[in-house]
Formats: C-alpha cells, sequence, structure tokens
C-alpha cells in the first residue's frame, strides 16, 4: 500500500525521530553513559497510520517563517 504525500511526508519526519539513524548516547544510573545502536526501523508494512495528522499540521521545515 502506497503512501500520499502527505503521510511520506509525516512518516519522513517522525519516524527519524522515533528510531535513531546513529549511534546515540544514553545516561543511565549514577551518571554512566552508555552508547546505544540505533534501532532498526520498522518494516514499511507494519507502519500504520493509526491517526490522521491534525488539520493543518506541517513538519516544522515546511512552516513558513
Amino acid at each position: 500500500m502506497a503512501l500520499t504525500p502527505e503521510q511520506q511526508e509525516w512518516h519522513d519526519y517522525i519516524v527519524p525521530l522515533e528510531y535513531p539513524t546513529t549511534p546515540f548516547l544514553v545516561t543511565g544510573a549514577m551518571g554512566i553513559q552508555t552508547w546505544h545502536a540505533p534501532a532498526p526501523p520498522p518494516p514499511p508494512e507494519r507502519v500504520i497510520f493509526e491517526h490522521p495528522m491534525p488539520d493543518g499540521w506541517t513538519p516544522p521545515h515546511r512552516r513558513q517563517r
């Protein structure tokens, strides 16, 4: 099932936030920092848009200043 342009834009913006593509530092107990590998992205067929995007929502990089 192909994504609409709006869904693709939402996907391109949201998925990288939820699934980091680079290793990232996590500060745990007692201030110990450990590197975490990036989480694998979900299989494309499992990407489900449960909620419609809010009316008028645009990703911040698309907003007019």
